[in-house]
């Protein structure tokens, strides 16, 4: 299989079995570059919520135990060490929520309402998508008027949510797997 690369967290080890559909975990572990351990812990809670079966070798002296998906899905399944299906992150949930309500004028409160978050949440995620261009501004210049934007279709990356960085300094789209905005030095930040 041609190597291709893969982020070195679990979107990128989902990634990789969603392409492979059958590996071992060593194989995995080589094209996200990660420890096997880390590896394990993940593919065991796959297993357990029933996205891939695990089949364990007859002499498992001489072979390795293979996994298959069984169910793919785009979005990594987001899941604790026993499989149990996690709740969305607000972001996510915010990223949602754009991708519907996008196309047509919103403030933050529209958000809000869609994507079940807090104000400071939305506020906050909203200005940094903004800086990183996946909103535009349309209205909002007065202080007694909230801010509206829109979200061209051509800003919508993915189903993945754009993740912010440490201190607002940088916006990272997991799905065109680079970083899409960085402030540097001197720039203004609203």
């Amino acid at each position: 299989m041609a190597k291709v690369k893969y982020t070195s967290d679990r979107d990128g080890m989902w990634e990789a079995m969603l392409a492979r559909k059958s590996f071992t975990r060593h194989e995995i572990a080589g094209d996200v570059k990660m420890h096997k351990s880390s590896v394990v812990v993940y593919l065991k809670s796959l297993v357990a919520a029933g996205y891939l079966r695990e089949t364990k070798p007859e002499d498992p002296f001489r072979e390795v135990t293979t996994y298959t998906v069984l169910k793919a899905s785009r979005l990594r399944p987001l899941l604790n060490r026993e499989g149990v299906t996690l709740k969305q992150t607000a972001r996510q949930r915010i990223w949602s929520a754009l991708k519907v309500i996008g196309k047509a004028p919103f403030d933050w409160r529209d958000v809000c309402l869609v994507a079940k978050t807090t104000k400071n949440a939305t506020v906050g995620y909203i200005h940094s998508l903004r800086n990183a261009g996946y909103l535009r501004k349309v209205a909002g210049d007065s202080p007694l008027t909230p801010e509206k934007y829109v979200m061209p279709p051509s800003k919508d990356s993915g189903p993945l949510a754009p993740v912010i960085g440490k201190d607002r300094r940088e916006v990272y789209d997991p799905n065109l797997r680079k970083v899409v905005w960085r402030k540097e030095v001197g720039d203004v930040q609203s």
